[in-house]
């Protein structure tokens, strides 16, 4: 692929992605009036042939600020390096 032809691949990728960020923040929207209706609940609510769930959930995660300040040798030896591909276009 020559310089132009990447060059027309990116402009309709920022094309492309100008669109998603669009129908993103309508998504966003609409979750936002949809909740606003709603009350928290265990079991989902049918709407049409829909299912919405919409509950509050609990999740235990590790505290790593805490963990490194109080047990600097336990978190040191937790670390892990991984290598990993960075592509990104600005």
């Amino acid at each position: 692929m020559n310089t132009n032809e990447i060059k027309k691949s990116l402009t309709r990728r920022a094309a492309l992605a100008a669109k998603l960020a669009a129908i993103k923040a309508e998504i966003e929207s609409i979750d936002e009036t949809v909740k606003a209706s709603l009350e928290y609940q265990d079991d989902a609510y049918i709407i049409g042939s829909f299912k919405v769930y919409y509950k509050q959930t609990t999740t235990t995660r590790l505290d790593q600020a805490f963990l490194k300040e109080h047990e600097p040798a336990a978190y040191n030896r937790s670390l892990v390096t991984k290598t990993s591909v960075y592509y990104a276009v600005k």
